[in-house]
């Protein structure tokens, strides 16, 4: 009797998945394909070579995060911006011509949308990033931001609020992460919904202000490649505040020993481009305390993935640790 996916190990669901992706494959005129995983999280991509050694990445969307309508109102962003010069990752058509396929494959739970994408050379830069490569960022992310793109009646993307932020949306389970929490910890979620949801207000929605935005900018979807920077990944491109997209960079260098010096040239390069007022750091703090509290929501609450169940306790845990520095 097969085991249910989501009762799986992490292997037997990768095992499954790349059946499935040999289907998705089946799609495109790739000759013998050679897979291999790079990540098995909320998405699941494997690099893909064909017997030319022409490289690809093959993403399979989670079920119940992103619909077909939402993935290909990203991928028209995505051509969009390809269109306007911008180093993003390049869409590769099924043989039929469509951007995206949906397949499904026994063991694997719903059908799953998948998009096949042209890989971009590059180098990640993570703990080794020097001031100057994230002002690069900073220049990409403001470019972005002004990105001339008028999205047609059919463009579906989430608007990035605090139910969003949060995990308050489907596919998570609340009250798987609820059980987690004391009657300290409840005080402090509801501490930052309460500042997340005022600056949402506070802010409004003018353009100078609100926009689309990548809503995932951190230095493991940023590329450098002979003095170009990329972004890639945008599964979680939205409509929400530039603060947003800012705080999120920021988030992820805030235990780096450079941090002062790495935000201020973010910001200088940013300002190159787009016009950015003086930033208020309570702005920030709860655009980041919303993140990283969302992404605590998110471990404890997709329970049909192994790794998540084993680590939840450990993460949320760790999380209310780090917002009281927030709040």
């Amino acid at each position: 009797m097969l085991i249910p996916f989501e009762q799986s190990t992490y292997q037997a669901q990768v095992f499954r998945l790349r059946k499935l992706a040999k289907t998705a494959l089946e799609n495109y005129a790739i000759h013998r394909p050679l897979l291999k995983l790079i990540t098995h999280w909320n998405n699941t991509t494997f690099a893909v070579c064909d017997h030319q050694n022409n490289r690809y990445i093959l993403r399979i969307s989670r079920p119940g995060f992103q619909d077909v309508l939402h993935v290909r109102s990203e991928l028209m962003w995505l051509m969009a911006l390809r269109d306007a010069h911008f180093c993003v990752p390049q869409v590769v058509p099924t043989q039929t011509g469509d951007p995206l396929v949906v397949v499904d494959s026994p063991g694997v739970p719903q059908p799953r949308t998948c998009v096949l994408f042209h890989h971009l050379p590059g180098r990640f830069y993570t703990h080794n990033i020097v001031p100057q490569q994230f002002a690069q960022s900073g220049v990409l992310m403001a470019h972005l931001h002004n990105s001339t793109f008028f999205p047609s009646p059919h463009f579906t993307r989430k608007i990035w609020n605090a139910d969003t932020a949060l995990g308050r949306v489907s596919g998570i389970d609340q009250g798987a992460f609820q059980k987690y929490l004391n009657a300290e910890t409840k005080k402090l979620y509801i501490q930052i919904d309460q500042q997340y949801t005022q600056i949402f207000q506070k802010l409004g929605d003018s353009q100078d202000a609100f926009g689309l935005i990548h809503a995932d900018f951190h230095q493991h979807n940023i590329l450098y490649c002979s003095g170009r920077v990329c972004a890639i990944d945008f599964d979680e491109c939205g409509w929400g505040h530039y603060l947003h997209d800012i705080a999120i960079a920021f988030m992820n260098i805030r235990h780096h020993k450079n941090e002062r010096a790495l935000r201020q040239a973010f910001l200088s390069g940013y300002r190159t481009v787009r016009h950015l007022p003086p930033i208020n750091e309570q702005h920030l703090n709860a655009f980041i305390a919303g993140r990283l509290l969302g992404l605590a929501v998110w471990t404890a609450g997709v329970t049909d993935h192994p790794k998540n169940r084993a680590q939840a306790a450990r993460v949320v845990d760790q999380t209310f640790c780090a917002l009281k520095s927030y709040c």
